[in-house]
């Protein structure tokens, strides 16, 4: 999914912002891929992996 994160360059990271650009891309591209884990997690009862929302400690 991530794996191409591998192939960025990130020397003088600082002062290349298409290094920037390129990461940002790659984990847009990541957030579009479909979890096999969506249809079982959430907060409903019906759920079999149940997330809360808690407050920063």
């Amino acid at each position: 999914m991530l794996d191409s994160l591998n192939n960025i360059n990130f020397n003088n990271i600082s002062n290349n912002k298409n290094i920037g650009i390129k990461l940002g891309f790659e984990i847009q591209e990541a957030s579009w891929i479909k979890s096999p884990f969506k249809s079982i997690t959430g907060r409903g009862r019906d759920r079999g992996i149940r997330t809360y929302t808690v407050k920063n400690a």
